[in-house]
């Protein structure tokens, strides 16, 4: 029985004011406008490679143009310079002198690096009067290179003693070993 009660009460239709409820209108509002974004920027071009600078000349030898060398003194390959000296002599004669100074210059202008000079000596017998003598002819040379516009900084000594009287001047880059001996 309460079944059927409670089935008739679903079935049964509602009361006329119960049937429509007025709905709540909603008010739409007006739609909205997407937000305008700003323009895209203008693509960015690469700027141009620059064009490569051309390599620099290469470096001129130290003997171009030659210049005059005075007795005693010679080149040597691949780079350098031979002064002789006169048995016993630490010193350069005025001609010498000058050349030296010249190569100093030379030096200088051209090179960077540092200038070696292998001193040697005629043996005497005496293995430190033969070191003696070639440090004196290599320092007499590094003093007329200092002359010529050469640092001193840059000169190394090499008093090696017993060989013959000369003393090598060496560029930057050229081993005592390399020269013609």
């Amino acid at each position: 029985m309460r079944r059927r009660a409670l089935a008739l009460l679903l079935l049964a239709p509602l009361p006329a004011g119960a049937q429509e409820r007025p709905r709540p209108v909603r008010r739409r509002s007006p739609p909205r406008a997407a937000p305008i974004a700003p323009p895209p920027p203008p693509p960015i071009e690469p700027e141009p490679e620059p064009e490569p600078e051309p390599p620099p000349p290469p470096p001129r030898p130290l003997n171009d143009p030659p210049f005059p060398l005075a007795p005693g003194i010679t080149e040597i390959e691949p780079a350098g310079w031979r002064i002789g000296f006169a048995p016993g002599a630490a010193t350069l004669d005025p001609e010498q002198a000058e050349a030296v100074r010249r190569i100093a210059a030379r030096l200088a202008e051209r090179s960077t690096g540092r200038v070696t000079l292998p001193a040697e000596a005629a043996d005497s017998g005496e293995l430190s009067d033969t070191r003696r003598l070639s440090l004196a002819r290599g320092r007499a040379v590094r003093m007329t290179l200092e002359e010529g516009g050469l640092e001193g900084r840059r000169v190394d000594i090499r008093a090696l003693g017993s060989g013959e009287d000369r003393v090598l001047i060496l560029p930057p880059g050229v081993t005592p070993a390399s020269p013609d001996r």
